[in-house]
């Protein structure tokens, strides 16, 4: 999972040091920041899903 959101994010990093302009720049820092938001959110849920199954499972059993 990590290495796909290390991946992107190389990539992103790259996209903003080679931008021609300051506008440019922004706008990509911007918008790939909140993609690469939403792209490690997407992949970790299977890990949120994991840990709520736990917890619930926990709770129920001290109950």
């Amino acid at each position: 999972m990590y290495i796909i959101f290390i991946a992107v994010f190389y990539i992103w990093l790259m996209m903003v040091i080679t931008s021609p302009n300051l506008a440019d720049g922004i706008a990509i820092t911007v918008f790939g920041g909140a993609a690469l938001g939403l792209l490690y959110y997407l992949l970790n849920t299977a890990t949120r899903r994991l840990r709520k199954r736990i917890k619930d499972s926990s709770t129920n059993e001290q109950a």
